[in-house]
């Protein structure tokens, strides 16, 4: 096995100030995997095991710290487009303000059709 990447200097002091102003909990654990590295010299395995992550999760999250510093850990979305088809469906519903827009979808299909 390689031997780890140093940490820049000052590191835990910065860690220590994002990890005041975390807000939500993925936040939190972000930047605890940062720090356990940083100052307690855990391996990867070992924050994975202490976070409940998997060990890539935590390699993940280092080379975005190495590569990005502190803005890697905090705020970090999802990602992905949730729901957006269906509320644009009920909008056009809604804005047309007919009544039958969605009943294509509530009808029983014939036998051997989709529709």
């Amino acid at each position: 096995m390689r031997t780890p990447k140093p940490m820049p200097a000052g590191a835990q002091e910065s860690l220590k100030m994002l990890m005041r102003k975390t807000k939500t909990k993925a936040d939190y654990q972000r930047v605890m995997a940062v720090w356990l590295r940083a100052s307690l010299k855990l391996s990867a395995s070992q924050i994975a095991t202490a976070l409940g992550w998997s060990t890539s999760s935590v390699h993940r999250i280092h080379s975005k710290y190495f590569q990005q510093r502190g803005s890697a850990l905090l705020g970090v979305g999802r990602g992905g487009r949730r729901r957006q088809n269906a509320y644009a469906f009920i909008r056009i519903c809604l804005w047309n303000k007919k009544s039958q827009c969605y009943l294509p979808f509530f009808r029983k299909p014939k036998v051997g059709a989709f529709w």
